[in-house]
């Protein structure tokens, strides 16, 4: 084979050589970028555009019954968990934090209190909600958004009047032609708690308003 031939020869080979990696690598990116983009229909994008973590087989709620549910665990003044395993953040409220963690440092830091201090208060609005909540049965009612970035139900939690013995400065609402003791307001109403207020959860935020107000100006609870 002529010289000229041979070159020209290997220069097809070469090139050939080199589309066929071409097209591969392509071939691979598209696949990566397809891929990528179906992550976020599935897993849901936290604020910083990475997937949350919360256990998305718990997501749906429509298979339980949230109007007579049992609570088997109060975790703290506003965190519940129910007998089927999922744990519930009382919408509106905030009560100060009974063990150590980020948030009590933050709160710390804003509120000018000492760690202890709040920590002390965490635990008398704990043992408050607990004396309302744990192993009676309960009625959630939801709001707008059902779940935080942390995967918790945010609900709105009563117990029917028949079901709890009287308390003072407990507050009573009608659902359903029925009585209930309403416990996010009884909480706030009774001084255990501050408010939270975080849109679009906002169906209760003027009754908690004015309910705390009262607590303040009454000095109860916490505010003694």
């Amino acid at each position: 084979m002529p010289k000229k031939y041979e070159c020209n020869y290997k220069q097809l080979i070469r090139k050939g050589v080199v589309f066929f990696i071409f097209i591969h690598v392509l071939f691979g990116v598209i696949t990566v970028l397809l891929c990528w983009s179906g992550a976020g229909e599935v897993y849901g994008n936290s604020d910083y555009g990475r997937p949350m973590s919360f256990d998305l087989k718990k997501s749906p709620r429509s298979e339980v019954n949230y109007s007579n549910i049992k609570c088997v665990k109060v975790i703290d003044g506003d965190t519940i968990i129910l007998e089927d395993g999922e744990k519930v953040r009382l919408i509106g409220i905030d009560c100060p934090e009974a063990s150590v963690n980020d948030k009590l440092l933050y709160d710390s830091q804003i509120t000018n209190r000492n760690s202890n201090e709040i920590i002390k208060m965490g635990k008398k609005a704990t043992k408050f909600t607990k004396n309302l909540l744990e192993n009676e049965n309960v009625k959630l009612e939801f709001d707008l958004e059902e779940r935080d970035k942390y995967g918790r139900l945010l609900a709105y939690v009563f117990i029917n009047v028949t079901n709890i013995k009287g308390e003072n400065y407990l507050e009573y609402i009608s659902l359903d032609e029925e009585l209930y003791l309403f416990i996010n307001a009884s909480i706030v109403k009774s001084g255990y708690a501050g408010l939270m207020t975080i849109p679009p959860n906002i169906k209760y935020s003027e009754m908690f308003e004015k309910l705390y107000q009262e607590a303040r100006e009454n000095n109860r609870g916490l505010w003694e």
